[in-house]
């Protein structure tokens, strides 16, 4: 595999490669299809500034859509890599580099969902740093973000790297 750059994904870039987001999308995440092409554009709090893409060659690999929410948190709302590259570092490069831009933007907190019985996500965002929600964390979490769904795992991660 060759060289791998992350970039900022702003409008101009989901304009340049919405058919490749989607493409990857599909192949992902279409079991859990809760955004589609008009989500990738829409407006969210600091999502410009935090979101990713991975390019390889020019041609997109992955994705990482994150924005702002509460006082300094923010949430992942997507990540994808193409199954072609998957488990060659891709992913890890992707949320490392949306952490280190989130924590620098002053967020003390990222949260994610991920379905209970996607092991190996899990194991990914666990690998990461993340920590799984306790009830209480959870029940303070929905209640940020206004939403409730009981077949998702929530995870978080702090600027010290839950240290």
């Amino acid at each position: 595999m060759g060289c791998v750059f992350i970039r900022s994904l702003d409008k101009s870039n989901v304009e340049k490669y919405i058919d490749d987001i989607l493409l990857i999308d599909d192949l992902s995440l279409g079991h859990y299809r809760f955004w589609y092409k008009e989500n990738f554009f829409s407006e969210l709090p600091k999502k410009w500034a935090l979101s990713k893409i991975a390019l390889l060659n020019n041609a997109l690999v992955g994705y990482c859509i994150v924005s702002a929410y509460a006082d300094n948190k923010a949430h992942i709302h997507r990540m994808s890599v193409h199954p072609r590259f998957r488990m060659k570092g891709v992913g890890g490069m992707l949320m490392q580099h949306a952490l280190a831009e989130a924590f620098h933007e002053v967020v003390i907190e990222i949260t994610l969902e991920s379905l209970c019985d996607n092991h190996t996500a899990n194991l990914f965002y666990e690998k990461l740093g993340f920590k799984e929600l306790g009830e209480g964390g959870v029940n303070r979490y929905l209640f940020e973000k206004d939403k409730l769904s009981k077949s998702n795992k929530y995870y978080v991660i702090n600027n010290k790297g839950n240290r």
